[in-house]
């Protein structure tokens, strides 16, 4: 737990590498059972049979893998070539779906539109190890700047439609695929209580108004600009990535989540005359187009109110 999570990736050697003191990655060229080959036809294995750690040293910031992503020391993500290495902490969500159940569970309902394909993934106690396909283009973030303004309101309208495919798919209960926790931290912004029970009486409170014969929806619930591939050349939305949030929720929550949450906005940074909420704000009104339903006003007033509870009670206990 000590080590900063974007050093848990270390070089042996030019063909080896330490995978967060758990297994060796290793290339060669030619191996048994590799977990997958690259264009130059190297073979990359596992090797999780480590009787004492090899040295190993720092990657270099320009050295081979590249740190494509790190977020807080919680979660950092490694491009091997056309692979990518996902480490990332449990923290409150350990009792969650697990983000290669539901890419394996996604692979087989026949969408149109691309996803990361899991190629290894193992956890220990604290940490989860993901090792998955990576998908072409530039995400949508990146690109959002350089778009007019039709570009940007066809890629809203084409996640939209994306939300509308998924949510064909539906479920008796609230939670992932495989029925554990969803693990959406803004159903449950300060308790991080992702507990089923819990997640329906809060839906209860923001009038979704869930029956005993309630119907939940398919949703990934965290398509931040980030987390969406385009090729803005050919105009072409090339698929979604990070489905770690996705799983069954009330209708009302597709729509209301893009008008609440500002963990979707854009990150732009100094970018003049771009609103950092312009995408969310985009795809939402695109969904309301679309009949989903909004309850956004009585989510602010809900966290509004809970919010200033949690301060009183901190403060309270502080006196």
């Amino acid at each position: 737990m000590a080590d900063c999570i974007s050093g848990l990736v270390k070089q042996v050697d030019d063909n080896s590498w330490l995978i967060g003191n758990r297994f060796i990655l290793q290339r060669a060229k030619v191996a048994e059972k590799p977990l997958w080959k690259d264009h130059h036809g190297n073979c990359y294995s596992l090797a999780d049979n480590i009787s004492s750690l090899p040295p190993a040293t720092a990657i270099p910031s320009d050295g081979y893998p590249h740190l494509l992503h790190s977020c807080a020391n919680v979660s950092a993500v490694w491009a091997f070539g056309d692979v990518v290495l996902k480490i990332k902490l449990f923290q409150t969500r350990k009792g969650g779906t697990r983000e290669n159940v539901t890419l394996d569970w996604l692979a087989n309902q026949n969408l149109k539109f691309a996803m990361p394909r899991v190629l290894h993934y193992s956890e220990d106690e604290d940490r989860s190890y993901l090792f998955s396909t990576r998908l072409p283009g530039v995400t949508l973030n990146s690109a959002w700047p350089l778009m007019n303004d039709d570009y940007r309101q066809y890629y809203a309208q084409q996640v939209a439609e994306i939300c509308t495919q998924l949510s064909t798919h539906s479920s008796t209960r609230i939670g992932g695929v495989d029925n554990f926790q969803l693990s959406d931290s803004w159903l449950d912004p300060l308790t991080y209580d992702f507990r089923s029970e819990t997640l329906l009486e809060n839906c209860n409170q923001l009038g979704m108004q869930i029956s005993s014969s309630a119907v939940f929806l398919f949703s990934h619930n965290d398509l931040a600009p980030g987390n969406i591939m385009v090729d803005p050349r050919e105009k072409h939305l090339v698929g979604i990535i990070d489905w770690e949030m996705a799983g069954f929720v009330p209708r009302e929550w597709i729509s209301t989540k893009f008008a609440v949450a500002w963990g979707l906005d854009l990150e732009l940074g100094d970018v003049s005359g771009i609103p950092e909420a312009d995408w969310r704000k985009r795809v939402h009104q695109e969904l309301k187009r679309r009949g989903f339903p909004d309850v956004s006003a009585t989510w602010k007033q809900w966290f509004n109110e809970h919010y200033a509870s949690q301060q009183y009670r901190q403060l309270s206990n502080a006196i």
